[in-house]
């Protein structure tokens, strides 16, 4: 079980994953202390590395935020592959959750997307819905990524990320 949630996860898990795994917490706490697991964000860790920074940071953030975490935003036009770089914070919606969840690296927001889709093994907001959202978090500079996909008809929008699949 955990090799195929290791695999989906590119070699992150939290630590209530690992738990219901039947992994001991004592087990947890010995090889995140001796580092053979790398702690990314509270209670979510590293074990196989072999992601580059940005990815590793914006996955990181979806689990920390809970089961049924979605990536918005900024973040989620970066993953889209419309925006060179993720955003730090990176912003997440997460329906289960009461009140912000916040650090310098995530915020986790109450909320529920209206529409959402799987992209490289994370629930991410639809491309409209991530383009106005980036909009609205870049402020200004929205309006010069909403101008430079104006021309696009939303049945073509898909086509601005080719890194979808």
């Amino acid at each position: 079980m955990l090799d195929v949630l290791l695999a989906r996860q590119r070699g992150l898990l939290t630590r209530a994953q690992l738990i219901a795994a039947g992994v001991p917490a004592a087990h947890i706490d010995e090889r995140v202390r001796t580092r053979a697991w790398q702690p990314v964000l509270p209670r979510t860790y590293l074990l196989r590395p072999g992601l580059g920074p940005d990815e590793l940071r914006v996955r990181a953030a979806v689990l920390w935020a809970g089961p049924g975490a979605v990536l918005t935003g900024v973040a989620a036009a970066w993953w889209y592959g419309i925006v060179a770089r993720p955003p730090t914070p990176v912003r997440v919606a997460a329906a289960h959750r009461r009140r912000p969840l916040r650090r310098r690296e995530v915020v986790a927001e109450p909320g529920r997307p209206p529409e959402v889709l799987e992209i490289r093994g994370l629930r991410v907001t639809a491309p409209l819905v991530t383009l106005l959202d980036a909009a609205v978090e870049l402020g200004p500079a929205g309006v010069l990524l909403l101008r430079d996909v104006q021309h696009i008809r939303a049945g073509q929008l898909g086509a601005l990320w080719p890194r979808t699949g």
